[in-house]
C-alpha cells in the first residue's frame, strides 16, 4: 500500500477511535441541550395560555432539571473519559503526499498515534493509563510538527516542478531532503517514545496480576506532554527522557509486582532498573496503599 495512502487510513482511524472513546459525553451533551430547548418553548407558552398555567410552569422546570442532570453527567463522562490526545495540524492529502518525500516518515508518525491508541485501550484508568495518555500527548505534538513539515515538503516538491532553471530546483532538493531528515529523525524518536510505553504497559500487567490496587493518582515526575503546535525543531533529548521515564517507570511496576508475589525486585540487574526504576517503584508502591489491602 502507498505511503499517502496509508497515512490517510491511519489518520482517520484514530479520528474515529477518539469519537468513539467520547460518544456518551457528545450524547449527555446533545440530550442536554434538548432539554434546555423543550424548557426555554414550554415556560412561555403557560404564560401565553394561560389555562393551567402551573403545568406549564412545571414541565419547563423539569425539563430545566432534566438539562442539567445531562450537562453533569456530559461534565463526568469527560472527566472519567477523556478523549485521547491526537494531533490537531492539518495533514497533506493523499494525492498531495503520493510521491512525496514525506509520505513515508509522515505514515510512520501516524502510525505511532494508532499505536499509542493501542496500548491505552487495555490499560484500566490510573497511575499507568495516565503515564501511556502522557506520552501520547507529547507524540501528538510531535506528529503535529511532522504534518506541518510535511506541508512544507509537498509545497517546495510543487515549486520545484514549476522551475525550469536547474540550480533553483537543485536548491529547493535540498531544502526537501532536509525536511526529510528532520521528520526522519524525529519518527526515530517517536519509535523509541512507542516502545517505551509499551514496555509500562508489559510491567502493568505484570503489577496488576499480583493482585495490587495502582488506582489513585499518577505519581510525581510522570511525564508530561504539551500540546505547541508548529514547525519548531523536535526536542530529541526531551523525547529520549521522556522515553527514559517510561522505562524507568515499567521497572517500577515491575519491582511492585515482584514485591506482591514475595520475590526479589524483578528491575534489579537489568537494564531499566537504574535511578529512575526505584524511583517509579515507590510511586507505584505509594499508589497501592497498605501493604495489606
Amino acid at each position: 500500500m502507498p505511503d499517502a495512502m496509508a497515512a490517510e487510513m491511519e489518520r482517520r482511524g484514530a479520528q474515529r477511535e477518539a469519537r468513539a472513546a467520547t460518544r456518551y459525553a457528545r450524547h449527555a451533551r446533545w440530550t442536554a441541550g434538548g432539554w434546555a430547548v423543550l424548557a426555554a418553548v414550554v415556560t412561555p407558552a403557560g404564560a401565553a395560555f394561560g389555562h393551567e398555567w402551573w403545568m406549564w410552569l412545571l414541565t419547563g422546570a423539569g425539563s430545566l432539571v432534566n438539562s442539567g442532570l445531562w450537562a453533569l453527567q456530559a461534565a463526568r463522562a469527560d472527566r472519567h473519559t477523556p478523549g485521547p490526545p491526537l494531533p490537531v495540524a492539518a495533514a497533506p492529502g493523499v494525492r498531495a503526499l503520493t510521491g512525496s518525500a514525506a509520505a513515508a516518515p509522515l505514515r510512520r508518525g501516524e502510525e505511532a498515534i494508532s499505536a499509542f491508541l493501542a496500548l491505552a485501550r487495555p490499560v484500566p484508568p490510573g497511575p499507568t493509563a495516565d503515564v501511556i495518555r502522557s506520552a501520547m500527548a507529547s507524540a501528538a505534538e510531535v506528529v503535529d510538527g511532522l504534518r506541518m513539515r510535511a506541508n512544507r515538503v509537498v509545497a517546495c516538491e510543487a515549486a520545484a516542478r514549476a522551475l525550469a532553471d536547474r540550480s533553483a530546483r537543485a536548491q529547493l532538493a535540498g531544502t526537501v531532503q532536509a525536511l526529510a531528515e528532520e521528520m526522519s529523525t524525529a519518527v526515530r524518536a517517536l519509535d523509541d517514545l512507542v516502545a517505551a510505553a509499551a514496555e509500562v504497559v508489559g510491567a502493568g500487567v505484570y503489577a496488576y496480576s499480583g493482585g495490587l490496587d495502582l488506582g489513585g493518582p499518577a505519581p510525581l515526575g510522570t511525564p508530561v506532554g504539551g500540546a505547541a503546535l508548529g514547525v519548531a525543531p523536535v526536542d530529541l533529548d526531551a523525547l529520549a527522557e521522556q522515553a527514559e521515564n517510561l522505562r524507568g517507570y515499567a521497572a517500577g511496576l515491575r519491582d511492585v509486582g515482584a514485591a506482591a508475589r514475595g520475590l526479589p525486585a524483578a528491575s534489579r540487574g537489568t537494564a531499566g532498573g537504574g535511578t529512575g526504576g526505584s524511583t517509579a517503584a515507590g510511586g507505584a508502591a505509594s499508589d497501592s496503599g497498605p501493604t495489606g489491602r
